[in-house]
């Protein structure tokens, strides 16, 4: 039944079929193929599978043991889901949706996308400057601010919204 919806691409049915294949519900238990069917789903945005691809990666599951790929994938299910939260009340206060209309408490709760979205990417630089010390993100050993070179924003307008 899910097969070949997650077959054709359907993330839901994939993420489904992962469980089913952790859990031998209806298949042969499989971690590595419940880690494929996850992986599938994670890498499209499926919040729920990129969380089980964490813990898979976390506890060694169906893929070799990696701390720093089970933090990506947890941080990734954070994101997706403070993002997707803020931007349901924004959007409920733009087009009045169950609260008076207020296009300022919506514009606050679209900053606090652009907040986490930066706050992510900040920490994605550090995380690759511990990795890389010839990074653009540089720590200055007499204060703890810290400078980022021009290329860091916000959100562009090339960027877009995992929803």
């Amino acid at each position: 039944m899910y097969k070949r919806a997650a077959e054709l691409g359907d993330t839901i049915a994939q993420y489904r079929l992962g469980v089913m294949y952790e859990n031998g519900q209806g298949v042969e238990k499989s971690s590595k193929k419940a880690f494929e069917w996850y992986k599938k789903a994670a890498e499209q945005g499926e919040v729920d599978a990129q969380y089980r691809l964490g813990v898979m990666y976390e506890c060694g599951e169906g893929v070799e043991k990696s701390f720093e790929q089970a933090a990506k994938w947890y941080r990734k299910t954070a994101e997706r889901k403070e993002t997707i939260e803020s931007y349901n009340r924004g959007l409920m206060y733009e087009k009045g949706l169950d609260v008076e209309q207020n296009f300022e408490q919506a514009a606050e709760w679209y900053r606090i996308i652009a907040e986490e979205k930066a706050a992510i990417e900040l920490d994605e630089q550090h995380i690759n400057s511990n990795l890389n010390p010839s990074s653009d993100l540089k720590f200055d050993n007499n204060s703890t601010t810290m400078g980022l070179d021009e290329n860091f924003h916000l959100m562009a307008e090339d960027d877009e919204l995992p929803f």
